[in-house]
């Protein structure tokens, strides 16, 4: 029979054999040639969410493409628009339901941010009628001291006809801050209870032709 053939030459990590000598020799002759590890090492560790985030890609940018091609379909007729637009709303709705995948916290966020902007309006337009709640008390505070001074310097002899005057301007600067707080979204049940019970007493006390619903007509 021939003869068996020669053994295959030793590969060294510095191509020279190592020194017999040495006390790591031994372990550094072999396991220089590394297989490639299986698929499922643990060197391939973490693809697993890349994966799927390839995959959702992937299904977005199948409906992205069908999207695109739906756009393109005829529009001659009513029925040809009637199918596009009921093909487009089908893909667009397909599409927010993939972009919404895992976006619980991401929805909380935007809904947080939501209601700091809402809190935000709401102190501007609190501050809003802060001011212009003041600007009207301001205005008819000196209509009534302006009507005083008339009362005082006798250009106002009769003293129920100055009492009239002061009724009136009380429920006018009332009436002003019920519309103020209206126009802001601001319940006004008080004022205008504090109002009608007033109007109700000016009735009673002057009659119906001087009825102070006509104060602002």
């Amino acid at each position: 029979p021939p003869p068996p053939p020669p053994p295959p030459p030793l590969f060294f990590l510095n191509h020279n054999p190592p020194n017999p000598l040495s006390a790591w020799a031994g372990g550094a002759v072999l396991g220089i040639i590394h297989s490639p590890p299986p698929p499922n090492s643990s060197t391939t560790g973490g693809s697993g969410g890349s994966k799927e985030e390839e995959k959702k890609k992937s299904l977005l940018q199948i409906q992205k493409d069908l999207r695109a091609e739906a756009e393109k379909m005829p529009e001659t007729t009513e029925a040809e628009i009637a199918a596009k637009n009921r093909k487009l709303e089908v893909i667009d709705a397909e599409i927010a339901r993939l972009k919404s995948l895992g976006n619980i916290k991401k929805s909380a966020e935007l809904q947080s941010k939501e209601d700091a902007k809402k809190q935000k309006e709401e102190e501007k337009q609190r501050k809003a009628l802060e001011k212009e709640l003041k600007n009207s008390d301001q205005t008819y505070a000196a209509i009534k001291n302006a009507e005083k001074a008339k009362y005082f310097n006798q250009e106002i002899k009769n003293e129920a006809l100055y009492n009239k005057h002061i009724e009136m301007i009380e429920m006018a600067s009332l009436d002003n801050r019920i519309r103020l707080m209206k126009e802001h979204g601001q319940k006004s049940d008080a004022e205008e209870e504090k109002l009608m019970n007033k109007r109700i007493a000016f009735l009673k006390k002057y009659g119906k032709k001087n009825n102070p619903f006509r104060l602002h007509g």
